[in-house]
């Protein structure tokens, strides 16, 4: 198949195809989790010639396509916005904390922690997350108005993080210090905004 038919099955069935390392090579991987026939052919006016063809499938432990399709969830139950078992929690948020989408368990969200540094306290959020390339995380702040109106990004520090391999555990601290008088403070909202790159 020469590369621009190749383009436009791309457009066609959500396939998105990348040069390969080697001349004519291609690469490419699916973007929607469901079911795919793959048919290659070589368009001899191109003078391209197939040598190889080499299928390598993500796994459910780093693809999130893969990891709906292994929970058998399907159509809009295996959007990163859906929620199938209802526990509050979308299929992205289910998936980089480690918890199963289809079942409702143990919440596995941020645990917001205070940090003492130099006679000043910071607040932060403590996760467990999948250590794979692939997912964008972001620490967001908010509060009720006039202190912080809406959701802006918050400017943090972030620990060296540690773990197992497969998961590991953050520490992102504000460094905006909290009013050191008490009386002062306000409520302030933490969250993790999670997202699929591109």
């Amino acid at each position: 198949m020469g590369v621009a038919r190749h383009r436009r099955e791309r457009a066609r069935h959500g396939v998105q195809v990348n040069p390969g390392s080697l001349p004519f090579g291609i690469s490419w991987h699916f973007l929607e989790a469901r079911d795919y026939t793959v048919r290659w052919t070589v368009d001899p006016s191109n003078m391209v010639s197939l040598d190889r063809l080499h299928w390598t499938p993500y796994t459910p432990e780093n693809n999130f396509s893969a990891w709906v399709v292994s929970l058998g969830l399907t159509g809009a139950d295996a959007s990163p916005g859906a929620d199938p078992d209802l526990d509050g929690r979308n299929n992205m948020l289910e998936f980089a904390f480690g918890t199963n989408a289809a079942t409702a368990d143990a919440d596995a969200s941020p645990v917001p922690v205070i940090i003492r540094r130099n006679d000043r306290e910071y607040a932060a959020l403590e996760f467990r997350c999948r250590n794979i390339q692939g997912i964008h995380f972001e620490m967001q702040e908010g509060g009720p108005p006039p202190l912080l109106p809406g959701w802006r990004a918050s400017t943090v520090e972030v620990a060296t993080p540690s773990g197992d391999g497969l998961f590991l555990t953050h520490r992102w601290m504000r460094l905006t210090p909290l009013p050191a008088d008490p009386t002062e403070r306000r409520t302030l909202l933490l969250r993790m905004q999670v997202s699929l790159l591109p």
